[in-house]
C-alpha cells in the first residue's frame, strides 16, 4: 500500500500575501487561510491553515490574492520539525499549495479585466 499526502481546503485568506524569496532565489508566498467547521453541532469556528506557494504559483497568489478572498487549495501538508533557543523541540504544519483558485471576483474591478484562473 503506498502513502498519500494530498489535502483541498476552500476558506478565505487571513492576511494579504507576502512574497519572499529563499536563498536560492525561489520566489515564495505566505498566507493563512480559515477554513469554517462545525463541531458537535455548536457555532462555526475557523480552523487556520499556514499555506505556502512557489515559484509561478506564489507569483500569482502573491499578484492576486488579498485578505478575504475566498479561495480552494489542493496540496500537501508538511510538517517542519527544530529546537527553539531553550533546546525544546518544535513542531509546525503548512499545506505546500499545488494548485489553487479564487472563488470570488476580487473587491477592485476598476480595470474593466478578469483575472486568469491559475492552475
Amino acid at each position: 500500500m503506498s502513502a498519500v499526502n494530498n489535502i483541498h481546503i476552500i476558506g478565505r485568506l487571513g492576511k494579504e500575501p507576502e512574497m519572499k524569496f529563499a536563498s536560492s532565489g525561489t520566489p515564495f508566498t505566505k498566507v493563512s487561510v480559515a477554513v469554517d467547521t462545525r463541531r458537535n453541532g455548536d457555532e462555526s469556528q475557523p480552523d487556520w491553515f499556514n499555506v505556502v506557494a512557489f515559484n509561478k504559483t506564489a507569483e500569482f497568489l502573491n499578484q492576486y490574492g488579498a485578505k478575504g478572498r475566498l479561495v480552494a487549495i489542493e496540496g500537501e501538508m508538511h510538517q517542519n520539525r527544530w529546537e527553539d533557543q531553550d533546546g525544546t523541540p518544535r513542531t509546525s504544519w503548512e499545506l505546500v499549495a499545488n494548485s489553487f483558485q479564487f472563488l470570488d471576483k476580487p473587491r477592485d474591478t476598476a480595470s474593466g479585466e478578469d483575472e486568469p484562473d491559475f492552475e
